[in-house]
């Protein structure tokens, strides 16, 4: 049909549906913005942890176990990964014995082919009637990486299961190798502490530090400086750690030479009195024959007396020098350490 030929009605309605699409056209983008949001896309999956060990001590209730499982399971959820429980490894591995209860790098990296985990749990708990020790640690397939312990007082098994929850979503969302609260005291107190990274500051001393070993400068006016190397562990412990400082070693200049003339004195007086004591005494010694001569010591054995008298006022004045240099400083100080104990001690005399 020629638009000469059509009718005078059919020019109309064209542009009436020519405009009715255009604002049919303009309206759908607004009502896509004016809409419900589209859908977001589904979140990546977190890691998924593997618990290859749950280890037992003590009188516990058969029940324990599963209920740690339980919150495990719990903490590990909240925490934004996934659990391969206890019983599903162990029923994963059961066609490889060498894997079981083996915790070396290699068997973790085998397990974790077998059941599609790179990161693994190990958890140990000893129980004591209803106190329980918890200790969570989180392994990769290169060994240890940090953990987490707690404990449990008169509590149930569920209290247990809670503080399981609570201990390992910490371990998993904590900053692995980020700083850590930090306690640093000395003793005496007081004392200047040079920390690497932070500087100079005054103990106790409250900061952060990254895990690992640092070595600690402290210095106090009359002790003798002190390094010492602490460990900070990202275990969930108390980072606390005690520099203990002796007193310094002050100058002693007749540390010698006191006790040389004191036994000089000592030998003088004494021999200086057995001259005297000889003194007009026969030399021939024997009974009922008279000796043409006679000791005569006398005169020495006075001037022996005298220098050995003379000897010992020199031999106290040095020792009262020494002592007052000194004032007789003793300290002794026993401080447990990770693993030992760290025994001071100074004696002055």
């Amino acid at each position: 049909m020629s638009p000469a030929s059509a009718p005078t009605w059919f020019r109309p309605c064209v542009a009436a549906t020519a405009v009715l699409l255009a604002v049919l056209t303009a309206a759908a983008p607004a009502a896509r913005a004016g809409g419900d949001p589209e859908p977001a896309a589904p979140a990546a999956p977190g890691p998924s942890y593997a618990v290859v060990q749950i280890e037992v001590n003590g009188d516990a209730d058969p029940q324990l176990r599963a209920q740690v499982q339980a919150g495990l399971a719990k903490g590990v959820t909240d925490a934004g990964a996934g659990l391969i429980g206890y019983d599903e490894v162990q029923a994963a591995i059961a066609a490889k014995p060498a894997l079981q209860g083996c915790m070396s790098t290699t068997c973790l990296a085998a397990i974790g082919d077998v059941v599609h985990a790179k990161l693994f749990l190990r958890v140990t708990i000893t129980a004591t009637g209803a106190n329980y020790e918890l200790e969570l640690e989180l392994l990769d397939v290169d060994g240890p990486r940090r953990q987490r312990t707690g404990t449990c007082t008169v509590c149930t098994t569920t209290d247990l299961a809670d503080l399981a929850a609570t201990r390992v979503h910490d371990l998993l969302t904590a900053d692995a190798g980020g700083p850590l609260p930090v306690e640093i005291v000395s003793k005496p107190a007081r004392a200047t502490l040079v920390i690497p990274g932070v500087g100079t500051q005054q103990a106790p001393w409250k900061g952060e530090l990254p895990p690992g070993a640092h070595d600690i400068e402290a210095r106090l006016d009359g002790y003798a400086p002190r390094h010492q190397e602490i460990t900070v562990a990202d275990d969930g412990t108390e980072q606390r750690f005690e520099i203990v400082l002796a007193p310094r070693d002050v100058a002693r200049p007749f540390r010698i030479a006191k006790w040389g003339a004191a036994g000089g004195a000592a030998v003088a007086v004494v021999v200086g009195a057995v001259l005297i004591s000889m003194d007009g005494d026969p030399t021939c010694g024997v009974a009922g024959v008279t000796c043409p001569d006679v000791y005569d010591t006398g005169t020495a054995g006075v001037s022996l007396v005298v220098v050995g008298v003379a000897a010992a006022g020199a031999a106290g004045w040095m020792f009262w020098s020494d002592h007052q240099s000194s004032h007789r400083e003793r300290a002794i100080a026993v401080v447990p350490t990770r693993g030992g104990a760290y025994v001071g001690a100074h004696l002055s005399f």
